[in-house]
């Protein structure tokens, strides 16, 4: 059972993603795996992104996830990203038209980034 769950609803392809295995994910993904299941700390999304996987990143998006899809404590993925001070994984995420970069977090923490 590819999308059988741990203890924090982690599946196989959260770690995969979160080791940048795009071979790994893609096995997965032919097997049936949701790559839109949430853990407590997000989707796989979050967690290539939180790891600076960016093909792993770029692999998710080609697959139409849920780009603004927030983990437990409220972040998005490209937050992640920032966070883990991945420029490319970052990138990958805000260039996308349909992201959302305006979300406003306690202290009034945002993404701010210079494009162009």
């Amino acid at each position: 059972n590819v999308n059988l769950k741990d203890c924090d609803n982690a599946t196989c392809i959260h770690f995969a993603a979160g080791d940048g295995s795009v071979e790994r994910m893609k096995i997965l993904v032919e097997a049936g795996a949701d790559v839109e299941t949430a853990s407590h700390a997000g989707t796989p999304l979050h967690w290539a992104a939180g790891k600076g996987n960016v093909e792993a990143v770029k692999y998710l998006i080609s697959l139409n996830v849920d780009v603004n899809h927030t983990n437990d404590t409220h972040l998005p993925a490209v937050f992640l990203a920032a966070v883990s001070g991945s420029d490319a994984c970052t990138a990958a995420l805000a260039e996308l038209k349909h992201i959302d970069l305006g979300a406003i977090l306690s202290d009034n923490l945002t993404i701010v980034l210079r494009m162009g």
